[in-house]
């Protein structure tokens, strides 16, 4: 049976946007699944048809340690969802530390789950799928002040992410 995915999503610079649109191009042709990637700003739209879907993606920029609000109230909200859910986040700001102060990719990974998704997951009792950091992009007067996202760790993640939804079919 084709797996149907939604992917919603709330970014700020639209890195948060580019990520997800590589998440549902390799489930899209690797997998292939059925994706719709939607603004978090149109959720309402698409939220009476929620059980059409397997899997919920819900990806979301962080800035100054906080989520794009709007995408907070959606995970609290499906917080007894029947699907497959899945947080990612852009954290630019994280991931730089791996510059920074030399800490590794799997620290600053795990820094960001334990900060970022940990600690609402718990708050709301969410038991996700998987969830992943990836880098982003900060601008400062129109230059990028660094950019830490990677694409093909994107791709290998999301491979690994098909590859478990497959496994774990219902």
């Amino acid at each position: 049976m084709k797996q149907k995915t939604l992917i919603v999503f709330g970014t700020r610079k639209g890195t948060t946007t580019e990520t997800c649109q590589v998440i549902a191009q390799v489930l899209k042709d690797e997998f292939l699944h059925d994706v719709e990637v939607v603004n978090i700003k149109s959720f309402s739209n698409i939220k009476k048809r929620l059980d059409d879907f397997d899997n919920l993606v819900i990806g979301t920029s962080i800035v100054s340690g906080r989520w794009v609000s709007k995408c907070l109230r959606v995970l609290k909200s499906l917080r007894k969802a029947n699907q497959r859910l899945i947080v990612v986040i852009t954290a630019g700001g994280t991931m730089n530390k791996v510059k920074k102060y030399g800490i590794t990719k799997e620290e600053a990974i795990n820094e960001g789950i334990e900060k970022y998704i940990q600690k609402y997951t718990n708050q709301y009792k969410i038991d996700l799928f998987d969830k992943m950091v990836f880098g982003g992009k900060v601008r400062r007067k129109g230059e990028f002040h660094y950019d830490n996202w990677n694409e093909e760790d994107i791709i290998a993640w999301t491979r690994q992410l098909g590859h478990h939804i497959h496994k774990n079919g219902f």
